[in-house]
């Protein structure tokens, strides 16, 4: 009984712990947190050890195993543009890989929703005809108004072209996502999950949702709310939209915004140029704990800042 007890007792103080760590909003108590996780874990290990030696043990390479993986993320996001190329690089690194590319082969109808399961690499090119064309190789499954594309082999590259005037919505999950062209139609919701991400076009939707270790944009985006969650961010080209939220270990961009509200970004490391165009007047969050933001108004719209842990110098 008294061990049936002891075993209670430990769950409920991971999960408090667990549970304080998540919603905290500070950093520094989030690893507070981690740390009498870790130390309460080691002292019910201890037990089955037979010796206070393997509570500490356990406690000391438990806390700095995890610990030394987040210094290293936050040096290299706080070392400016050299140290996110790092991040970016190894994402890269990751994720392309230079197996087999499968092409196109097989055009199916314009639906509303189109949704992908892919195990491997997906290149996305929007194109100005009709329809959806597919490899082969891939499993899909049609049915009202769903397009569903599945499967994929490791190691392999599937390019999926996507036109026409029905399409409002696109859910994408893929190990590597690469998006080419211009949508011409305004999507109600693009979601995309990747490990590696790269969008170099232009697309226009109501809700714009990424979630990926790396993500580099580099061409034309336009939204009503904006999601970035991903371990580095790369930002170069343009955004317009009214609510942009980045959350990410480090941040690097050389960005043109427009028609912006709000922008909040939460990241270890922020660096590198933001040009705003106007439309509206701008509200810019910014919570860091190192870099240097260069900021250029080119309208007549106000913009008020409140950052903390980043330099932000305006041009």
């Amino acid at each position: 009984m008294k061990e049936y007890l002891r075993v209670v007792y430990f769950i409920l103080a991971l999960l408090v712990l667990g549970l304080a760590g998540f919603y905290t909003t500070y950093v520094t108590l989030k690893v507070v947190f981690a740390f009498f996780a870790v130390v309460v874990l080691g002292y019910f290990l201890k037990g089955y050890t037979g010796r206070m030696i393997g509570f500490i043990i356990l406690s000391i390479l438990l806390f700095l195993i995890p610990m030394a993986s987040i210094t290293s993320f936050e040096y290299l996001a706080k070392s400016g543009e050299s140290g996110l190329k790092r991040l970016m690089n190894f994402s890269e690194t990751l994720t392309r890989r230079s197996g087999k590319v499968y092409n196109p082969d097989v055009r199916y109808d314009e639906t509303e929703e189109l949704i992908f399961d892919i195990n491997a690499g997906l290149r996305l090119e929007f194109v100005d005809e009709p329809g959806i064309v597919v490899p082969s190789t891939l499993k899909v499954k049609q049915t009202r108004g769903v397009l569903e594309i599945r499967g994929g082999e490791k190691n392999s590259t599937y390019v999926v072209k996507v036109g026409g005037e029905k399409l409002e919505r696109i859910n994408i999950s893929s190990f590597r996502l690469d998006v080419n062209g211009k949508f011409e139609k305004r999507l109600k919701r693009f979601v995309a999950s990747a490990v590696g991400m790269s969008i170099n076009g232009e697309l226009i939707s109501d809700v714009n949702e990424l979630d990926s270790t790396g993500v580099e944009l580099l061409g034309t985006l336009s939204a009503d709310d904006m999601t970035i969650n991903s371990v580095g961010v790369e930002l170069n080209g343009e955004i317009s939209a009214d609510k942009i939220e980045i959350d990410s270990v480090g941040v690097n961009m050389k960005l043109k915004l427009r028609n912006c509200s709000y922008m909040d970004i939460s990241s270890t490391g922020v660096n590198g140029k933001l040009e705003f165009l106007g439309g509206k007047a701008l509200r810019l969050k910014i919570d860091s704990t190192g870099g240097k933001l260069y900021l250029k108004n080119s309208s007549d719209s106000d913009i008020t800042i409140n950052s903390s842990g980043v330099k932000v110098v305006r041009e």
